[in-house]
């Protein structure tokens, strides 16, 4: 109903959650490019354009506040330093917010990577915000197998896993880089492992090849009214060369499945198209609206 349906109901309104970390997106990429290319550079980087950009309007006042708070504790951790480190160690250029499409193994894809450079030893690295939690009730901890965990605070005692790797994490220096060499991106999370796989392939390595991972995850806990607790935990893996052929696999079997109109594989197709038509009409038919599609998918 969302994605294939002739008629699509429109898209759901951002919430607060997307929005802070939209806002983060903004102050950092632009104190980047700043940073490194100069105030003024390129309007497109200007904190306003990514913000106006990013953020819907009526999340705008309170986002400002929340973003500033996400990028402060960013800062605060000192991981913000230490990816700065490694941007000017690139080759060329970094490339910040843009989107990238190209066909991949006959598969149209569609992209929009945080940061993409190349380290001076010749590997790519592929890199994601991620602020998770920030308007949760509840302690949100690091995905396992961090790199190094930082509080972002400094107006109170530290937590335990301060400065800490992960007990599951392997430090290496892979390519003058270091990651944790006993796990892939995709035993630390799946959802990611795909994501960040995409966005390299698109960006032009060859799938299945040799590149950096690097997720910086703001996990928050809940803390002062509307400003949590912020810890910074830095990820930086590979993916394995199985999972980038088996993800790319999925890829392929889901556009044939698209483009075969048989879109219910366990129905008939004659069911299947049945079941489409019936898709197709079933928003238009309820008034209810955003009501009606919230409580089909249970948002």
């Amino acid at each position: 109903m969302q994605y294939l349906a002739e008629e699509r109901p429109p898209r759901f309104p951002q919430t607060q959650p997307m929005a802070v970390g939209s806002a983060f997106d903004a102050y950092v990429k632009s104190y980047f490019h700043e940073v490194l290319f100069g105030k003024g550079n390129d309007p497109r980087f200007s904190f306003d354009t990514i913000f106006e950009d990013q953020v819907e309007e009526q999340n705008r006042d309170w986002a400002l506040g929340a973003g500033k708070h996400a990028f402060n504790s960013y800062q605060c951790s000192g991981a913000m330093a230490d990816l700065l480190l490694q941007l000017q160690e690139a080759q060329g250029e970094p490339r910040f917010e843009f989107s990238v499409e190209s066909e991949i193994r006959g598969v149209p894809l569609l992209g929009k990577p945080d940061v993409y450079f190349t380290h001076k030893s010749g590997v790519p690295i592929i890199l994601d915000f991620k602020v998770n939690g920030y308007c949760g009730n509840y302690n949100t901890s690091p995905k396992p197998g961090f790199l190094k965990c930082r509080d972002g605070w400094v107006d109170s005692p530290h937590s335990k896993t301060h400065n800490e790797s992960h007990k599951k994490c392997q430090p290496m220096r892979h390519m003058g880089i270091l990651i944790n060499s006993g796990a892939f991106l995709e035993d630390v999370y799946g959802d990611w492992a795909l994501q960040l796989a995409t966005y390299a392939w698109l960006c032009g390595a060859e799938v299945g090849s040799d590149f950096i991972t690097a997720i910086d995850q703001l996990a928050c806990q809940p803390d002062k009214e509307d400003r949590p607790k912020i810890r910074v935990a830095e990820h930086r893996c590979t993916i394995s060369k199985a999972y980038q052929l088996k993800s790319v696999a999925r890829y392929s079997e889901l556009w044939e499945i698209i483009n075969s109109n048989h879109i219910f594989r366990s129905l008939s197709f004659a069911e299947s198209a049945s079941r489409c038509q019936t898709l197709d009409n079933q928003y238009k038919a309820f008034s209810e609206g955003d009501d009606f599609m919230r409580e089909m998918v249970g948002r």
